[in-house]
């Protein structure tokens, strides 16, 4: 179900509104709702947190085609206090003393949210942005962190050897 609603609702939606503005020569503002789960994963949530990597690979995908018909594709991650956040105990969430002070009203969201669909906000192509309470995100897009190469096909001890002694630091962290 997570999978049909995040990411067949915004496929389909992202569909249809690219069609529409590649016909119309006008360009547009796409924004999909992301969720800091589609980075790095919630265990208790595994297929809301693989639809939302769903939806922020899709945006950026978008954004890499559609930028030449004008259309700028970006991804929000809103946190607020919703139906959703109140379901987990306050101590639970992190700045638990920020949320019961009324930080994560709604309604501080949709400024970021105003500000990409703008003109003014138009210079903004694949990004990942999230607007927690008084706070605006850039997130970092995931890239190579660190290679190891071999002269010809990996002999197997060879490789792990190399895992372990050039990748192995990185992967400890």
């Amino acid at each position: 179900e997570q999978m049909r609603v995040n990411v067949g609702g915004t496929f389909n939606t992202t569909r249809l509104a690219a069609a529409h503005w590649i016909d119309a020569g006008t360009g547009g503002r796409l924004l999909n709702f992301g969720s800091e789960a589609g980075l790095s994963g919630v265990g208790a949530a595994v297929a809301y947190s693989a639809s939302k990597a769903a939806v922020i690979t899709l945006t950026l995908s978008c954004a890499q085609t559609l930028g030449a018909h004008g259309v700028t594709c970006n991804v929000i991650h809103p946190q607020a206090d919703t139906r959703m956040t109140a379901s987990i105990p306050r101590d639970q969430l992190p700045d638990a003393d920020r949320w019961a002070g009324g930080e994560f009203d709604p309604d501080h969201v949709p400024p970021a949210l105003i500000y990409l669909a703008s003109d003014a906000g138009g210079w903004i192509n694949g990004c990942i942005l999230a607007a927690f309470g008084y706070e605006v995100h850039l997130y970092s897009l995931a890239g190579r962190a660190k290679s190891i190469y071999s002269e010809g096909p990996w002999d197997q001890q060879a490789l792990e050897r190399s895992i372990r002694e050039v990748l192995g630091p990185s992967l400890v962290g």
